[in-house]
C-alpha cells in the first residue's frame, strides 16, 4: 500500500470521486464508500497485494473495486442474507462476464470458515484493503479483524462499514 497517497485519500474522503461506475450495479453501498474503496485500491501495490471484502450481497462495491484494481480481489459471502432465491451469487457472476472481470474471485462460505482457510483461496498473497461488511454485530466483525490479521499486509488499510 503507498502510504503515503492512502494518507491523502483518507484524509479528503468528502472529495473523493468515483472511478468507476455501473447503473446496473445495486447494493447498499453509498456513493462515498465506493469512492473510498476505489481509491485506495489504487493505492494497493498490485503484485504483491489484493482487496478483501467481507460481505459481498449483490457485488456493487466488491464488482466496482474490481474494475479499477488490476490487482488479484476477493469477495466472501455464503449469500445466507437478503437473498431466499439465492440469486445475489449468479448475479455478480453476470456482472464479472459483462465487464470482463478476471481478477475477481468469490468465496461461497461462511465467513469464519473462510477466514479460517484463507490460504487455500489467496495462497501467499497479502491483503493490502480490507472491507468489512458483512455481518454488523460486535462479535462478527471482531472476528472478521481477529481471523485476517494473519493475511494482512504491513500497510493494510481496513474499512469497516
Amino acid at each position: 500500500m503507498n502510504r503515503e497517497k492512502a494518507g491523502i485519500i483518507l484524509n479528503s474522503p468528502d472529495t473523493l470521486q468515483c472511478l468507476f461506475t455501473d447503473p446496473q450495479l445495486t447494493g447498499f453501498s453509498g456513493r462515498k464508500i465506493i469512492a473510498l474503496l476505489q481509491n485506495l485500491a489504487t493505492c494497493l501495490d498490485v503484485q504483491n497485494e489484493s482487496y478483501l471484502e467481507i460481505g459481498v450481497y449483490r457485488g456493487m462495491s466488491l464488482v466496482s473495486v474490481s474494475k479499477v484494481f488490476e490487482g488479484t480481489v476477493y469477495g466472501i459471502d455464503n449469500f445466507s442474507q437478503f437473498d431466499r432465491e439465492k440469486r445475489n451469487y449468479n448475479l455478480i457472476r453476470d456482472h464479472c462476464e459483462r465487464l470482463d472481470l478476471r481478477n475477481l474471485n468469490l468465496i461461497n462460505d461462511d465467513f469464519e470458515a473462510a477466514l479460517r482457510n484463507l490460504r487455500d483461496h489467496v495462497g501467499n498473497r497479502k491483503i493490502g484493503l480490507l472491507f468489512i461488511d458483512g455481518p454488523h454485530d460486535y462479535r462478527s466483525q471482531l472476528m472478521c479483524l481477529l481471523l485476517s490479521e494473519a493475511y494482512l499486509s504491513d500497510s493494510a488499510v481496513i474499512v469497516v462499514d
